[in-house]
């Protein structure tokens, strides 16, 4: 049998081999306690070894890693898995590996399939359910709420997830709960600048630069409808005049303006078309373009419009016809891992193939 590769997830990594995982009985444990496992294989999955595993009552919901897969599994007995001359370990799915690294006070330190988090720091989190759980969730979210010690009245909440803020200490408790697989901090977004046509498009002057054609059809956004998330848009400045299809209030209770000025550049980035009071012509990049604007920039100067869940952001603007989404704001960490915000995105965009969504250069493009 292969050597047993390490497993990370969510910032967490763990070894198979490992004498403490071992000892801690991870491997040769059995799973009447949990529906869900994980399975690491020998090779590439086949077609055949997906036929096997149905046979066995797996279910696959993702890949976790090159050669290990999260599964469920709703049989208590592990053996007739590890028989397969395929699988190389299967396990339950351990409590080490649902609660970002990030959240944990010394993760180095940690036991294998403990957490050690005892300090009373709250975070906003958002608890993700694993694909494919059978409970109801309403019942859910208390059932966190409980775990997590808060009121679960008022808790925003879907069938994939609860978001709430809970205190370090008891992260475990929320961890133990079967149909968690994971817990990841919200973090602030904040807003990112961009530089319009000449970085866009190529370099020189704005005004110098020739429109893009291309088989002698020339692309200026004709007939294209640009949705924008930002602080909000001068909806009276004569660059999108004509052009303004929606405006949205989804931070500031009835309100679209932009008192900030980020969403009014980034609008003229995007479709801006209007001439200085010297002459100067200033055009964006798709200058023909029409726009829905989804202000999401709050009272207190920050982005507090943007929905829990990203895809009904996305869903607003496809419903009201935008075929493209431009975001120019971002994780307030440089190099974040792909958590539950980039999955949205993801989905999204599997889902309906016909949106192009754009964030900067700090957020997941997703662009399928």
């Amino acid at each position: 049998m292969a050597a047993l590769e390490p497993i990370s997830i969510n910032g967490n990594t763990l070894d198979p081999s490992a004498a403490a995982v071992r000892a801690a009985g991870l491997g040769s444990d059995n799973a009447s306690g949990s529906n869900y496992i994980l399975v690491q294989v020998s090779g590439a999955l086949t077609k055949d070894h997906k036929t096997q595993f149905q046979g066995k009552n797996v279910d696959i919901n993702e890949r976790v890693g090159d050669r290990t897969y999260l599964c469920r599994y709703e049989p208590a007995d592990l053996e007739p898995l590890r028989k397969l001359d395929f699988v190389k370990w299967a396990a339950v799915y351990p409590t080490h590996f649902v609660a970002s690294s990030k959240l944990k006070l010394d993760s180095a330190k940690a036991a294998p399939s403990t957490m050690t988090v005892l300090s009373t720091h709250p975070h906003m989190v958002d608890v993700i359910f694993h694909q494919g759980h059978m409970k109801d969730p309403e019942a859910l979210k208390e059932a966190v709420a409980g775990a997590a010690h808060v009121d679960y009245t008022g808790l925003s909440s879907t069938s994939e997830k609860v978001r709430l803020v809970v205190q370090e200490r008891y992260l475990e408790n929320v961890a133990r709960i079967d149909e968690v697989q994971s817990i990841v901090e919200v973090r602030p977004n904040k807003l990112l600048n961009n530089i319009a046509r000449n970085i866009l498009m190529g370099n020189g002057g704005v005004a110098d630069l020739k429109d893009v054609t291309i088989d002698g059809t020339t692309f200026r956004g004709q007939g294209q409808i640009v949705a924008v998330a930002d602080t909000g848009v001068d909806s009276d400045h004569p660059a999108f005049d004509g052009r303004i299809l929606a405006t949205i209030a989804l931070g500031r209770p009835g309100r679209t303006d932009d008192t900030e000025g980020h969403g009014t550049h980034v609008c003229g980035s995007v479709l801006g078309n209007g001439t200085t009071k010297g002459g100067e012509i200033i055009r964006g990049t798709a200058p023909e373009a029409k726009l829905i604007m989804q202000s999401i920039g709050d009272s207190a100067g920050g982005l507090g419009g943007i929905p829990a869940d990203l895809r009904v952001l996305f869903q607003q603007a496809y419903d009201e016809g935008a075929r493209v989404h431009s975001n120019s704001w971002g994780d307030v960490a440089a190099a974040a891992p792909y958590e539950q915000s980039a999955r949205e995105i993801d989905h999204f965009v599997h889902s309906h193939p016909d949106l192009v969504i754009c964030f900067v250069s700090t957020m997941i493009v997703a662009i399928h």
